[in-house]
């Protein structure tokens, strides 16, 4: 599926990519310092660039639900990369479409879908860094 550009439905590509590095976090206790998983960071960048180009996820709640879980994972595999405020931006313009008001109300989402408490303190810190763009729009 994650290699998959034709599958038929595209955003479910980018959920398998970032299983795939998630997986690799979360079960096989690969670092997120890894190349591998920075590698994996910038593949699914360009991957929700590519997607983002013919697709919108914007007005559906399921859509936006997967969205944002993607966009927090790989938000918080980029910590300390180039990435990162590039998905911080992302996830603030996600949160803001679920209405999501603070973390509490984030981690319910991304527990409904695929998260693990040790991501916590790294979803926490993405969301404060993502909120402080709020003043900047």
């Amino acid at each position: 599926i994650a290699h998959s550009p034709d599958y038929p439905r595209p955003l479910d590509t980018l959920c398998a990519l970032a299983a795939l590095i998630y997986c690799g976090h979360c079960l096989r206790d690969i670092p997120l310092t890894f190349t591998a998983v920075s590698n994996g960071v910038t593949r699914l960048k360009a991957a929700i660039e590519r997607y983002e180009r013919d697709h919108t996820w914007i007005q559906d709640r399921d859509l936006a639900r997967k969205m944002f879980w993607i966009l927090a994972f790989g938000g918080v595999c980029a910590e300390g990369k180039p990435e990162r405020d590039w998905f911080a931006t992302k996830f603030w313009v996600s949160s803001g479409q679920l209405q999501l008001r603070d973390w509490t109300n984030a981690k319910e989402v991304l527990d409904g879908i695929l998260w693990q408490p040790e991501l916590d303190d790294g979803g926490v810190r993405l969301w404060t860094e993502a909120n402080a763009w709020e003043g900047e729009f």
